[in-house]
Order: C-alpha cells, then structure tokens, then sequence
C-alpha cells in the first residue's frame, strides 16, 4: 500500500499556519486549508499536473510563478517573502508591501548568525519579488503593482579578518578546530572543501590537493589543485591518520566538520562572517606580499580574474601610509613672478591712499 501523502505545516509567528511541500527543491505552497493542502499534496506527488488557479494570497501567487518558472535559486530567493507576508491578500498589496518586506529584512538573524541580510542577498529578494508582482500584473491579477522601494546603499566592509579578530577566534582552540582553520588560513581554500579534503586527494611531495568535486566542477569539467604552502604541509604531516573515515579534519565526534559547527566557532567568539573571511585573508596577505591577481587567482581556484578582484582590496592604513610617503615639492614659482606680484598688490593698496590725498589737497585750495 503506497504511503500516504502528507504535506508539512510550517508556523509563523503571529500570522495563521500555511501547508506547504518541497518537491524536487521547488516548494509548492498549498494555503492554510487543511484538506485542501493534502489534496494538492497527493496530487502533486503522484505527479498529476497542478492546475494554476487564480491565487489570492501571495504565498499562492509565488506558488504560481515557480510552478511556470522553475528555477531553484529563484525559489530560494522567495522562501524568506512567503514565510513573512505569505497569507497575505493581493488585494491588500501596496507601497507599504515591498518597504514593509525591507525591513523585515534588515532585522532578521541569518543562518550565519549576523544580524540583517546582506546587500547584495538583500537586493536579490526584493528584485525577485518584483518579478513576481509584475508576473501578476501581467496576468491580470493585481491591478496595481507597487514602485520599487529604494534600496539602502550598501556599506562598504572588509571582509579580511583583522589580526584582533584572528587572535579571539584562535585562542583556546585545541585539536581538529585549531588544524582545520589554520589549513583554511594558509591555503584560502574554501570551507567546504577544508571540510570534506580526504588523504587520498593530498599529493605532499608535490605540495598539491587535487579535488574532483568543489564548486565550480559541473560549470568548468576540472578537478580543482589546492596548493599547499609549506605551513599547510608541515601541518598536514603532522595531522594524524584515521583510516576508517579517510577524512582530514575530524571534529570531537569523530566526523567531519559541518557548516555550522565552523561558524559557531566565530560566532561563539562574537566574530561576524563565518570561516568564509579566512580565505579572504589569505587573498589579502597573498596580494600584501606582492603577489599579482594571476598568481592570487591560480591559489583560490578562481577562474576570472574578476572574482580575484573582489579580494583585491587596499586597507585604510595602507592608504595613509602610501599618503605620508608621498614627499611631493610645492608648485615651482619664479622669483620675478612674485616680485611683481607683490608691486601689484601694493600698488593696488596704495592708490586709494593717493587719491584721497589729492582730494583733501584740492579742497585746501579751493578754501584758501
């Protein structure tokens, strides 16, 4: 007897409760009916069409659009409006909808524990749901669709770790914790990849890892070569082996590290950004050393120098340094230039004074 299908409540806080399903990483909103939600859910796990009926909320009205315009990232950029103002009529739509979602967005706790969205994620969402507000406009299902809100201008961070930052994150770390980000710290590989590196990917005595699976795979076809400093090979020998896992880095249970677990040692520590701004340290001290954007670009992977130049960043200090250095001479100025300069001026000054001379010495005669 198959399974029956069930559809899974999510609840939001001071709004009524919504059904909604996850099926090949699309959800499918499925309204605050009960019977209803199971009825779509059934229909739509025994792969059954959906009907795209006329939506009245706008958690059914994002429904709609994924279900026409399939596409994961989108979904994912929508996930966060459907949860917060879902059950919410297309009838009430107005200015307030968008500038109401912003702030809202600008408050919240991310996954990476920081407070308020990124401007760049943050202009993602508000962009996608814009397109789903003028998808139903088109279709004739709101009447009117609300301006854009004016997006605030993003603030302009390091994302490097300062050395304070550094010493707060790595002090009292002890075993997989401490080896794990000093490998991130002397490589800039990424965390997921320090995460899953197994010993059979490291070549030592070339000084390479060679990783099948990592980030840009399916879009390029290559393997990715993690170069290994002499810091990270020396800590690599002296990693011990465990050879029922074959992974490097083992956290206190045995297993490899998970995406939070890395996080919550920054985030423990009051640190904002994740394990992620060690490999932009690694970037800035590579470019600090003098290495060019080619070179810098070969050791985190990247396979555009304009990725690199997101990492090419010149610190404040720096720039005060490079200022104070400069000895520049004033402006070259001719000794008869400003002797007649200085005739002018006083010439200038003086010819009052003469003309009101001549002015008493006329009346004195006129008196006379």
């Amino acid at each position: 007897m198959p399974r029956q299908p069930s559809a899974h409540r999510v609840r939001k806080s001071g709004r009524r409760p919504y059904w909604e399903i996850q099926i090949n990483r699309v959800v499918h909103y499925l309204g605050t009916d009960s019977v209803e939600a199971h009825r779509l859910a059934a229909d739509l796990l025994a792969g059954r069409r959906r009907v795209i009926t006329t939506p009245t909320t706008i958690a059914t009205l994002i429904d709609a659009y994924l279900d026409e315009h399939p596409n994961p990232w989108r979904q994912d950029m929508l996930r966060i409006w459907a949860a917060y103002d879902g059950d919410r009529l297309l009838t009430e739509v107005d200015d307030e909808t968008l500038a109401r979602f912003i702030r809202y967005l600008q408050q919240r706790t991310t996954k990476h524990g920081n407070r308020g969205e990124a401007s760049s994620t943050l202009k993602h969402r508000v962009n996608s749901a814009m397109l789903v507000l003028q998808y139903a406009q088109r279709r004739g299902w709101i009447t009117y669709l609300p301006p854009k809100p004016s997006l605030p201008r993003p603030q302009k961070r390091y994302r490097d770790a300062s050395d304070d930052e550094l010493e707060a994150v790595f002090t009292q770390l002890l075993g997989g914790a401490e080896r794990i980000l000093t490998f991130m710290l002397t490589t800039g590989c990424r965390p997921i990849e320090a995460r899953l590196l197994r010993w059979d990917q490291v070549d030592l005595r070339r000084g390479i890892a060679t990783l099948e699976e990592h980030k840009t795979a399916r879009r390029t076809g290559r393997a990715r070569t993690l170069y290994l400093t002499p810091p990270a090979r020396q800590l690599l020998k002296q990693t011990p082996r465990v050879a029922r896992t074959g992974f490097i880095f083992l956290s206190n249970n045995g297993r490899p590290y998970t995406a939070s677990g890395l996080r919550s040692l920054f985030r423990r520590r009051g640190i904002a950004g994740g394990p992620y701004r060690l490999r932009h340290t690694f970037a800035q001290r590579a470019l600090e050393a003098g290495l060019d954007l080619a070179r810098v670009g070969a050791l985190l992977g990247h396979q555009s120098l304009s990725t690199t130049q997101i990492y090419a960043q010149i610190r404040h200090r720096e720039a005060s340094q490079a200022a104070a250095s400069l000895a520049l001479p004033p402006p070259p100025v001719t000794r008869d230039r400003s002797v007649s300069e200085t005739a002018a001026s006083r010439a200038a000054v003086e010819a009052p004074r003469t003309r009101q001379t001549t002015r008493r010495k006329s009346s004195r005669a006129t008196t006379g």
